[in-house]
């Protein structure tokens, strides 16, 4: 093996506990009808998929260089990465980077900062990057599935474009701590929502120490708002598509720049992004 690749047990380790936080952590879902269930359990590993992709590109450029790819591991599909999905998840990739930059130096702040230490319950750096990822494909799951999960008041469709309500659905993911609601529906009683520690926990974390510290804003909060902001761009490329789940369980993808046909306009909770 070239000497540029030897990796190391410490490497193998890392790469196992993400990918097993960011993979396998169940996702709270509540379904409306057996219907709308059917459709959330088929919905949610496409919604996962490209940060799934995205998490395993990550590994290869941070630990694992000889990492190979052979599938995406979501329930329900076999999912080979095509040209695309490489081309569209670099982005995804990009952003758990820039995550994984400040989250190290929250590690090296946080050691010498013990009035924070009650935030940082997440003592393996890999494992939070892990959950973190978790809880953002739940957010994005729960803003387009299950609109009782978040309280969420500035989303818009413009101009009845499905594809930029989709991606403004998750411009505001990284702005502020998300609050899960408990509905007040006598469908879903007593319900309590996802949490979203890791996430949480990662926004406070980097707002607080944004706010006092010039080095840390400029080194790496300032280089991760980027590149999601990079991310949100990217979900505009021609290779995003709106994506369906038929009444037979097939994806159906529009070729239409996100605006819905009239006989497909009422399709609820069922529109997603996915790459073609």
């Amino acid at each position: 093996m070239n000497s540029n690749f030897i990796i190391s047990q410490t490497d193998v380790e890392n790469s196992k506990t993400m990918l097993a936080h960011t993979y396998y952590k169940p996702i709270s879902l509540l379904a409306y009808n057996e219907h709308h269930c059917e459709l959330l359990q088929m919905l949610t590993p496409l919604i996962a998929a490209p940060w799934f992709l995205g998490s395993m590109l990550f590994v290869r450029s941070q630990w694992i260089p000889t990492l190979i790819i052979n599938d995406i591991p979501v329930t329900n599909y076999e999912i080979q990465p095509s040209r695309n999905m490489y081309k569209a998840c670099k982005y995804h990739a990009n952003v758990i980077k820039s995550i994984y930059e400040v989250i190290k130096e929250l590690y090296v702040i946080g050691k010498r900062d013990y009035c924070y230490n009650s935030l940082y319950y997440f003592n393996n750096i890999p494992a939070w990057i892990g959950l973190i990822i978790n809880d953002v494909v739940t957010y994005i799951v729960h803003t387009i599935c299950v609109n009782e999960c978040l309280n969420l008041n500035d989303i818009k469709i413009y101009n009845s474009n499905i594809k930029e309500n989709l991606i403004n659905k998750q411009k505001n993911i990284f702005k502020s701590p998300v609050i899960s609601s408990q509905a007040h529906n006598f469908k879903y009683p007593n319900q309590i929502y996802e949490t979203y520690d890791a996430l949480n926990s990662f926004i406070k974390l980097s707002k607080h120490y944004s706010d006092i510290n010039e080095n840390f804003n400029e080194l790496y909060y300032k280089p991760f708002e980027n590149s999601y902001q990079k991310y949100l761009q990217s979900l505009k490329a021609k290779w995003w598509k709106v994506t369906l789940i038929d009444q037979t369980g097939n994806v159906y993808m529009h070729k239409n720049n996100g605006r819905l046909p009239n006989n497909r306009s009422k399709e609820t909770y069922n529109q997603i992004l996915f790459i073609d």
